[in-house]
């Protein structure tokens, strides 16, 4: 048994951008995170998300369950000229981050405490969210992105 989550930094709200409030959260009385569309971008915003799903996690009895991230990524460009090079730091930062995230209070004691266990970028070759994609589903070769982060 594992818990699954998108990683995306979204607006959770029952009207306006981002994804809604998910689901069975209404019945907490749950409001959502209001988040402007910049946010999708930030980092700590991210973390922030993983982190909330695990104290939910550990609240419901499910601390010492595994948690998967099955995706997460960019959905839509930093608003720059340099996306490429930004979207690039956003997936190194990321999964730095979500490799070596602990906590003893949150974490997952059978994986000495990591907040996530397994993760996917989103995504290798998806046409209609460009940002995060790291090969020409048409050509087949690496994009800007695919290309900036065999460098890292």
């Amino acid at each position: 048994d594992l818990w699954t989550m998108h990683g995306y930094v979204l607006a959770e709200s029952e009207t306006g951008w981002g994804a809604g409030i998910p689901n069975g959260m209404a019945d907490e009385a749950y409001l959502g995170v209001a988040l402007p569309p910049a946010a999708h971008h930030n980092v700590v915003a991210f973390q922030e998300g993983v982190q909330r799903f695990r104290i939910w996690m550990q609240r419901n009895g499910f601390q010492d369950t595994p948690l998967a991230i099955t995706e997460y990524g960019l959905l839509f460009a930093p608003d720059t000229l340099d996306a490429v090079t930004l979207t690039a730091d956003y997936f190194d930062a990321t999964t730095t981050w979500l490799a070596t995230a602990q906590d003893t209070d949150i974490g997952y004691a059978a994986d000495d405490h990591h907040l996530v266990q397994y993760w996917a970028w989103y995504s290798l070759d998806a046409r209609d969210y460009p940002p995060g994609t790291l090969v020409n589903p048409v050509t087949g070769e690496l994009t800007g992105l695919g290309q900036a982060l065999l460098t890292k």
